[in-house]
């Protein structure tokens, strides 16, 4: 199940324990597919370089490499106009990561993106209601 995860649920998962922390396991063991565009990836490094993280250029490589990286689809961005566009421009690579992969899900806790459930062809969901939908099918 493909799936696309904004820059905050991937700190989130990787950085910290807590419920977020559960999708690491779903993606190592292959049973979502994260995916994302370059600029994801660029978005993902930089915000893990923030200084309250304290990780040095090279320790979230590492972080990225063992956490996140053999695990992830690499998609192009889709080109289209979106028919609703994100209040937050910022977000938009996310919605065109999820269009351009054909992802079933985008997960994220911004309530810029959750409040376009219902407008695009993949859910839109915090990683706690994907998480519990998960587990609820299993």
């Amino acid at each position: 199940m493909k799936v696309v995860l904004d820059t905050n649920v991937v700190v989130s998962a990787l950085l910290y324990e807590g419920p977020t922390r559960r999708l690491v396991d779903l993606w190592k063991t292959g049973r979502i597919g994260p995916v994302a565009t370059q600029t994801m990836l660029d978005e993902y490094a930089r915000v893990l370089q923030y200084p309250k993280f304290g990780h040095a250029p090279e320790q979230v490589a590492g972080i990225l490499q063992d956490g996140l990286l053999p695990w992830l689809g690499r998609v192009e961005e889709w080109k289209g106009r979106l028919s609703h566009p994100s209040r937050d421009p910022d977000d938009e690579v996310f919605l065109r990561a999820a269009l351009g992969s054909r992802a079933l899900n985008l997960i994220s806790g911004d309530p810029h993106l959750l409040e376009l459930q219902g407008h695009y062809p993949f859910r839109i969901l915090t990683p706690r209601a994907f998480l519990a939908e998960w587990e609820r099918s299993r």
